[in-house]
């Protein structure tokens, strides 16, 4: 099963949704509409060419733009650090600006990267299907610029758009790990992505995954089918595991580093 598969089942009441969120961005907040960006390439989450525009504007020259965009980049693509680390750096230049010298024996200049004092002075955006490639990729229904910097996303997947999903992941796995689940729902779960009773045969998966990457919702499932058959996280689990799905611990990785609202995640 193909990412495409699993994003095909889970689409239609959230277009009309997501068209509606759109237009309230467009005509009540006056947002620009930047389009539908699901094969767009290199969306980052800085976007250098509406940052700089809106510096141009603000009188920047065009050396301060580049330092500023080097900075930005340097912080947000840090491989020696987490995510988090990462994230935390960047939002740290956006709350005090980036300390720009054009020249030896200048001094030190701030430009700011967004407008605290006059909000309306800002550049606001909104973008769909923002496909990010990477180690991390994941598609966000919505994703809201300020000055052409990524500061939050929209997800409008709910609980029935998982329910969709689940036929076709049952008619594709249970042959190939030989089982069969009695019972397969989905329910808001404060702790664990998912869960398996072997006796019952029932299978439970947090509705949270409905706005997570199609591969780690499979991920999960196939994890909580297998137990079925080996209720343990034993060696034989693992090695199933791996012969089912080469690089489930890609996965599991992926979705233990994605933001859940303000709850603890694990798996």
């Amino acid at each position: 099963m193909t990412k495409d598969d699993l994003m095909s089942t889970i689409a239609p009441p959230e277009r009309v949704t997501q068209q509606r969120v759109i237009t309230l961005f467009q005509d009540e907040l006056k947002y620009d509409y930047l389009g539908d960006w699901h094969d767009r390439n290199n969306n980052r989450q800085v976007e250098d060419g509406l940052l700089t525009d809106w510096l141009t504007r603000r009188g920047c020259s065009q050396v301060q733009i580049g330092i500023v965009l080097h900075k930005l980049h340097t912080e947000a693509d840090n491989p020696t650090r987490t995510l988090y680390e990462n994230n935390r750096a960047v939002c740290q230049l956006l709350r005090y600006g980036v300390l720009v010298k054009t020249e030896a024996g200048q001094n030190h200049q701030t430009v700011h990267l967004i407008d605290w004092a006059e909000p309306e002075a800002n550049h606001f955006a909104v973008a769909e299907e923002v496909t990010l490639k990477g180690g991390f990729e994941r598609r966000p229904d919505l994703v809201l610029y300020v000055n052409g910097l990524a500061v939050a996303v929209i997800e409008l997947k709910n609980s029935d758009d998982l329910k969709r999903a689940l036929p076709a992941l049952l008619a594709k796995w249970q042959p190939i790990v030989g089982v069969h689940a009695e019972r397969c729902y989905v329910q808001h779960m404060k702790t664990k992505w998912g869960s398996c009773n072997p006796v019952t045969g029932n299978i439970r998966l947090n509705t949270e995954l409905a706005k997570k990457p199609p591969e780690c919702l499979e991920y999960i499932f196939v994890h909580e089918l297998l137990h079925l058959r080996e209720p343990t996280h034993n060696d034989r689990f693992v090695t199933s595991m791996t012969k089912l799905m080469p690089h489930w611990q890609d996965c599991r990785d992926k979705l233990n580093r994605l933001p859940v609202r303000n709850e603890h995640w694990s798996y």
